[in-house]
This record gives C-alpha cells, structure tokens and sequence, in this order.
C-alpha cells in the first residue's frame, strides 16, 4: 500500500478503484496519469476478469491477426525483395553525373560557397586560415591544427588553471612539443631501441641531458630510442648509448 493511499483511508477520502476490477485502491496519481492502464505497481491484472471496454478494444486492435503475422500483409517487405529496380540505388551510382546545369545556376552556386569561407588568422600562430561560416559562428576562436589549440588553451586560458602548481620539469615534459619530439625520434629509428633492437615499450633518450642543455630538449637529433632496461641502465652508468656502442663495433669494449 502506498503512502497516499494510506494517508487517504486515514482522512476518510476515498481512494479511486484499480481499473482491472480487482476492488483494490490505487493512488490518484496513478489514476490521473495519462497511462491508459493505471494498474498497481507491479499488479498487471493477469487472471483477473477486464472490463468490457477494455476487452473490446484489446480485441479490436488484433483483430485477423495471427500468431507470426503481420498487420498489412499486401504492403509488408519481404527479405530479398526489390521494392523498385528501376530507381533503386546502385553501387558506384553518381545521381549528377553527366547532367549538365545551366551556366545561371553554375554561377549562383559558385558565388555562394565562395562567400561561405573567411580568412581569419590563427589565434595562436597568427597564420592566415580560410575557414567556413558556421565555424566562426558557432566558436569564438580559429586554429592551424590542435598544436596552436592546445598550446592556446593552456596556462590560464585553461578552465583546469590553478595558478601554476605544476613543476615545470614535468610541465615541460607533457607538452605538446614533448610529445612529438618523441614520436620524431622513435619515427627516425624504427621503434626499436638502439642497444638491444627490441621493440614494444620504448623511452626516448636525451643524449644532452635534459636538465643542462635547455635549447637541445626538442631537437630531434639530441634524441635516441631505448627500451626501459637499457634506458635505467644508461643513467645507472652515465654512459652515452651512441658513444658506447661506437666503442663496442670498433672494439674498445
């Protein structure tokens, strides 16, 4: 029994009557809902008598059909039926080729996707950029690529900003830039790490640290291409991976 129910038999309101003839009460909202049944929660009628009405239009709406049928058998699609041969679509079919348009409409349509495009200039990098009309309506801001995007939106501009509390060692490490500084290195040696060949999980290298050589951190030739071991190793041992391996073709090591 539910709350209004309860609350309604205790102030002597009469409760409306569940519509399947079972004589149990239902809420009012339930009776005023726009639900053609307004059942019980969870109480369907299932063998309980129906009233007249109800099981007149039950059996009016499946009237001559049967189990596995269909309402409009005349206008049913069959599988593997071709509604129209003649117009149906065709593999490789172009609706517009060959048919040739008059040099009014040819003009007229010219003219209006020219004047759908706009130079703007990236918000970033300040390049000219051609851009479509819905965009510079629909956005405040134009951009070369997501490079100019990401590198503009970040720092304050960015709605994540809490006020510069990232490092700057690992700022500067999750850059864009850093990104594809290393993807350039692995790019050059054929993701595989230079000491051992493997593939797989690989690091990307600085030759010249990274720590004293600030305007070599993203030159791609300061980069090499080592799997993890080799790479704990190189820094365990301080050693250069080229200059170690120069030695070991020539035979020092």
């Amino acid at each position: 029994m539910s709350a209004e129910i309860k609350r309604a038999k205790e102030n002597n309101i009469t409760a409306p009557l569940c519509a399947c003839g079972c004589g149990n009460h239902v809420s009012r909202s339930a009776a005023n809902s726009k639900q053609w049944n307004k059942y019980i929660h969870g109480h369907n009628g299932k063998g309980r008598p129906r009233p007249e009405h109800v099981r007149k239009k039950i059996s009016k709406s499946h009237f001559g059909i049967g189990r596995g049928e269909s309402r409009s058998p005349s206008t049913e699609f069959k599988s593997g039926q071709r509604s129209s041969p003649e117009t149906e679509f065709q593999p490789g079919h172009k609706f517009h080729l060959g048919k040739k348009r008059s040099d009014a409409f040819r003009q007229k349509m010219a003219a209006h996707y020219k004047n759908q495009r706009y130079t703007v200039s990236c918000d970033y990098c300040g390049r000219p950029l051609k851009v479509i009309e819905y965009k510079i309506k629909n956005s405040n801001h134009a951009f070369c690529d997501r490079t100019c995007s990401s590198s503009y939106f970040s720092g304050d501009r960015n709605n994540k900003w809490k006020g510069g509390i990232t490092p700057e060692n690992v700022a500067i490490r999750g850059s864009v830039g850093a990104l594809y500084w290393k993807k350039a290195v692995m790019s050059r040696d054929g993701y595989k790490c230079y000491l051992c060949g493997t593939g797989g999980r690989l690091h990307a290298h600085h030759i010249h640290p990274f720590a004293e050589y600030e305007k070599l951190r993203f030159d791609v030739d300061n980069g090499i291409t080592l799997c993890p071991d080799c790479h704990k190793w190189c820094h365990a041992e301080e050693i250069c991976p080229i200059v170690y391996q120069v030695s070991k073709t020539i035979g020092i090591i």
